[in-house]
């Protein structure tokens, strides 16, 4: 698996991000919102 264009690198990496962040926001969120009420 090596993709010969540095964009689909960028790609790979930015939606790997995303997809990290996606699922600690939606642990997260439950916790961010008890603590704000």
């Amino acid at each position: 698996m090596a993709p010969t264009g540095g964009a689909d690198v960028v790609g790979a990496d930015l939606f790997r991000d995303v997809c990290w962040m996606v699922r600690h926001v939606k642990w997260l969120l439950p916790v961010v919102l008890m603590l704000w009420e």
